[in-house]
């Protein structure tokens, strides 16, 4: 591997370098700042539907659940600019689920396919299946799983919100990567892979499954 590709493997493996996007580790970040810099309009009205009064509870919420091994967060940056969260959480015993969060301004050029690229492979790193699960009324993600996965088809599944209120998810299971995503090189599957081994997620990822923080 070339000097060029190591420097894609950044801090100590807290942060990957992917084309222009840096992703990096929640707990390596100032999680109020980020919140503050991706809450939108856009993101809330789905936020407060899952009863959480801002982006600074759901991340502080997040950085929780990475810390006992229920998930992994990414945080999505734009040059220096944080402009959404790219997570990962335990979903019971069947395997890992997606939760894609991007300020408005970035929805719709091209990173969710970034992010969902290295959803997928962390999923795999870690030897589970990945899931996603989306409201039945946010048409944009309805619309992007579908153009990822294709072939994938969902599932009607009521869930419950952190404060018990029922909802109707579409529920995939994805087998295969996603369609027309980001193929990452040699150096940055390395990088993610390094991120992810000391990282409590992965220490548990073969064991009972744990409590989580809802995704969506």
């Amino acid at each position: 591997m070339t000097a060029l590709a190591l420097d894609l493997i950044c801090d100590d493996q807290k942060e990957v370098l992917i084309g222009h996007l840096r992703f990096r580790l929640l707990h390596a970040c100032p999680v109020d700042d980020v919140a503050d810099r991706v809450q939108c309009p856009s993101i809330m009205d789905r936020m407060t539907a899952n009863g959480y009064a801002s982006m600074r509870e759901y991340l502080h919420a997040c950085a929780a659940a990475d810390l006992n091994g229920s998930s992994l967060t990414l945080v999505v940056f734009d040059a220096d600019r944080p402009v959404g969260v790219a997570r990962l959480k335990r979903r019971g015993g069947e395997g890992m689920e997606t939760a894609t969060w991007l300020h408005h301004d970035y929805q719709g050029c091209g990173i969710n396919a970034i992010c969902k690229t290295v959803q997928w492979h962390l999923a795999s790193a870690m030897g589970m299946p990945l899931f996603a699960s989306v409201f039945v009324g946010n048409h944009r993600s309805i619309a992007a799983m579908r153009k990822r996965w294709p072939d994938a088809r969902p599932v009607v599944r009521e869930e419950r919100t952190p404060h018990g209120k029922p909802k109707l998810m579409l529920v995939w299971t994805m087998r295969q990567a996603p369609a027309g995503g980001h193929d990452l090189t040699e150096a940055q599957r390395l990088g993610l892979d390094l991120m992810l081994a000391s990282e409590p997620v992965m220490l548990l990822a073969t064991n009972a499954p744990l409590d989580e923080t809802p995704a969506r």
